[in-house]
């Protein structure tokens, strides 16, 4: 529209702001800001004009009202809510003053250093520079190159022109030759040439046409001084070693004479060659390389027929046969083949004793386990059983039992042996302890659980249940270790707890517990087969007989309401303890529900 009067001035920088809109969640205040793409930043919250659905928004530089600026975002007071609409407008702070009038403009107002040599219109500034007016001492040293002086000069500096005495008096800047006498009150190159010179008058002529001299012997020269040693010219007297040379030394590396080892072929044969000539790693044997063997070697791939007791025989094969590594040595000990670097292992602790080609290590309580000489060794670890019910329960599971084969190394070893889970006095007994050896770990045997308020307990293997309806179930055994224990009958009979070989046994009536699950055998200790790991026999309030602990030192249970008391599992066998049947705590019973100790025991061959 017209204006009346004047029209407004045309100042600012104004730019329409990009949407922000698509980002409002109704969460986040803070947004970017940009114009065509280009990120904006406000010097203040006055530069902008902003509106949301319409509604001018109040600028507030402390944020408790309408907007803000941060840099280059914008930061509402409240945050806008999705599908809020959104313009802006960004007034720059630079204002179009338009054409300055003539002659309006000072010095004062031109900023320093703004005019530049492009701004100067050619030849405006040379034109009013007078005559003579650039002194030398405007003219920075070495400012003015050959390029800037006329050429007639540069040809007179060259050339050295008569009556340019500067010019002609200078000496050429390359080749040409110079006339005259030269003469100095100095020196050249600090020496002083009327003195020195002296000492040159009396060099004869040619007297630098030297002749090198040869030389003969066992050295000789040439005309151009090269030297050369002739052959055989050095000899010992002249080497500069250390030690003393003779027909049994040599000259080592590091200039020095060593005696060498023995020259005689027949040490090479006879068998006394020292061990100290053999140094560094002895190349492999292979079948080839074996000739000329005693009768009772054998080199082959196979297993040789009908050995006897003492015969040798080389495994040719790329692969190992019957036990035996590729390119290994073995012998017969009259039943089966050994490898010459199975040494037998060396060690001590614990209970020793040696059977039948062995030598076992027995240990009923934690110690060290000490190899002075690796090898392959046999483990045989069994944790502490659990303890049975003290109240309407069952047998205490019996340890975890494991055998585990590994390399013993130079060392000691740490050997944990589990105790038997204590009876409960008031109440619940506990588990087994854990028994472990070699990195390998057996669990103790689950306890029994107690009447109406606590079921039983898992482990290597797990108790018996409970008499009492929602408790009847027995608890599981860890796989590989042990077996579950068997469920109780309502009526206070609870079941057997789980053995090794065998899980616990379910009461078969309310006057008939479940007998404890039977263990398993092993011969590492003696060389006969032992029982171990036998489940506790479950408890019941009545009932005319015991439930029987399973084999391998589990415990019996009690029954006619404590007329007949549990019987705990056995030492060292990591048996599960039998679980009290009596109604009621009974603390004089506590150890007859407690459960075995475990046992760890290791043995190698001897062969």
């Amino acid at each position: 529209m017209a204006y009346i009067g004047n029209s407004p001035a045309n100042v600012g920088n104004y730019q329409i702001i990009d949407s922000i809109a698509s980002s409002f969640n109704g969460s986040s205040t803070s947004f970017a800001l940009a114009s065509l793409g280009t990120t904006i930043t406000p010097a203040k919250s006055g530069q902008l004009l902003i509106g949301l659905n319409g509604v001018m928004q109040q600028p507030d530089d402390t944020g408790a009202n309408g907007f803000k600026v941060s840099g280059s975002n914008i930061v509402f007071s409240s945050a806008p809510a999705s599908g809020d609409s959104f313009w802006g407008v960004y007034q720059g702070q630079q204002v179009d003053v338009g054409v300055p009038s003539n002659d309006t403009i000072d010095t004062v107002h031109i900023k320093n250093n703004a005019i530049t040599a492009d701004k100067i219109a050619a030849g405006a500034v040379v034109a009013d520079i007078a005559t003579g007016g650039i002194t030398t001492a405007k003219i920075a040293d070495d400012a003015v190159t050959a390029d800037k002086l006329a050429n007639s000069i540069n040809t007179d500096i060259n050339t050295g022109v008569a009556g340019n005495t500067t010019a002609n008096a200078a000496l050429p800047k390359s080749g040409g030759a110079m006339t005259g006498a030269i003469t100095t009150n100095s020196t050249f190159d600090s020496r002083n040439v009327s003195t020195d010179g002296t000492k040159l008058d009396g060099i004869a002529a040619n007297a630098n046409n030297y002749v090198h001299p040869n030389h003969s012997g066992d050295v000789v020269s040439a005309a151009d001084g090269a030297m050369t040693i002739q052959t055989d010219a050095v000899d010992i007297a002249m080497l500069s070693a250390t030690g003393t040379p003779g027909n049994t030394t040599f000259l080592r590396g590091d200039n020095a004479w060593a005696t060498a080892g023995s020259t005689s072929a027949s040490d090479l044969t006879s068998g006394t060659l020292p061990m100290a000539r053999l140094s560094g790693t002895l190349p492999a044997l292979n079948g080839s390389a074996l000739t000329n063997l005693p009768s009772d070697v054998t080199v082959s791939a196979t297993v040789p027929s009908s050995p006897s007791e003492g015969d040798l025989w080389f495994n040719s094969s790329a692969s190992t046969v019957s036990t035996i590594l590729t390119k290994a040595m073995a012998v017969y000990n009259g039943s089966s083949w050994k490898s010459l670097t199975d040494v037998p292992v060396q060690a001590s602790g614990g209970t020793e004793a040696t059977y039948s080609g062995y030598k076992s290590h027995t240990f009923l309580s934690s110690g060290n386990f000490v190899v002075s000489s690796g090898g392959t060794v046999e483990i045989l670890i069994i944790a502490g059983g659990g303890a049975g019910s003290n109240w309407h329960g069952g047998g205490g599971g019996a340890g975890g039992m494991q055998l585990y084969n590994t390399t013993a190394t130079e060392q000691t070893y740490s050997i944990v042996v589990g105790a038997g889970g204590a009876g409960g006095t008031t109440s619940l007994g506990s588990n087994g302890a854990n028994s472990s050896a070699f990195g390998i770990t057996s669990l103790g045997g689950g306890r029994g659980g107690f009447y109406s308020t606590t079921v039983a307990a898992s482990g290597g293997s797990g108790a018996g249940g409970n008499g009492e309806t929602g408790y009847l179930n027995g608890a599981a055994g860890t796989s590989g270790q042990g077996t579950a224990g068997g469920n109780g009958v309502t009526g206070h009979a609870g079941g057997g707890g789980g053995g090794k070989g065998a899980v616990g046994n379910t009461a078969s009536s309310a006057n008939s517990a479940g007998d404890g699950g039977n263990g398993a055998t092993n011969n590492y200790r003696t060389g006969s087969n032992i029982t171990y790991a036998g489940g506790g026999g479950g408890g019941t309030w009545g009932g005319s007989s015991a439930a029987a602990g399973g084999t391998g030192g589990g415990g019996n249970g009690s029954h006619s309401n404590n007329s007949y008391a549990p019987t705990a599992g056995t030492a060292n066998t990591g048996g599960g303890g039998g679980g009290n049947g009596g109604q009621g705590n009974n603390t004089s019973w506590a150890a007859q529900t407690t459960g075995g100790s475990g046992i760890v025991v290791i043995r190698y061959s001897t062969l």
